[in-house]
């Protein structure tokens, strides 16, 4: 959702630097979990030079990757679900371990991270195991908004990557809750 005074434009290239800034948090040879997610899926366009180790189940991103000949992919394999994007794979015990698991939203709030779609949040559930820190992607305009359903408290999320637009009064909250903030 755009905000009535930022423009296609201005959304465009924040999605772009809240994605490139993601994918700098990270070190040579990490390995980090990706969901779902419009500004997940532009981290492509950033790791190709990288030497991140990337699992993931969004079918978007695996695509971009693979038509890149990215070699430093692991496909969280199981039923493709078209409508949605993802791969959700049955319950099985992941022997990965990443550094973050980094994940978009529909909105950010002091209720926590909130998503829409309902197997995108039980996939991610299931990669936050295997992770160290949650970061979040999350737009200007999604900063206070609560839609869907909470898939992370604010206790478990680490770091939030947002546009420089975003409501001060909710990054204070966010920071008041020990969460690292980027604004790009």
């Amino acid at each position: 959702m755009i905000r009535s005074d930022q423009s296609d434009h201005e959304a465009y290239y924040e999605a772009h630097r809240i994605a490139e800034q993601a994918v700098k948090l990270c070190k040579t040879k990490d390995s980090i979990y990706i969901g779902t997610g419009s500004i997940a899926c532009l981290m492509s366009r950033y790791l190709l030079d990288s030497t991140i180790q990337v699992y993931s189940n969004s079918v978007p991103l695996i695509i971009k990757l693979l038509s890149a000949s990215y070699p430093h992919l692991v496909v969280l394999g199981g039923q493709h679900i078209e409508s949605q994007g993802i791969l959700v794979s049955p319950p099985s015990k992941l022997n990965f371990q990443g550094h973050y698991l980094i994940v978009d939203a529909d909105g950010l709030s002091e209720v926590g991270l909130t998503k829409s779609a309902m197997l995108a949040y039980m996939e991610e559930k299931r990669m936050q195991r295997h992770v160290d820190k949650v970061v979040a992607l999350v737009s200007s305009d999604k900063i206070g908004v609560d839609s869907g359903i909470p898939v992370f408290d604010l206790d478990e999320i680490d770091i939030v990557i947002t546009g420089k637009d975003a409501d001060p009064k909710v990054l204070d909250m966010l920071r008041a809750k020990n969460i690292e903030i980027y604004t790009v």
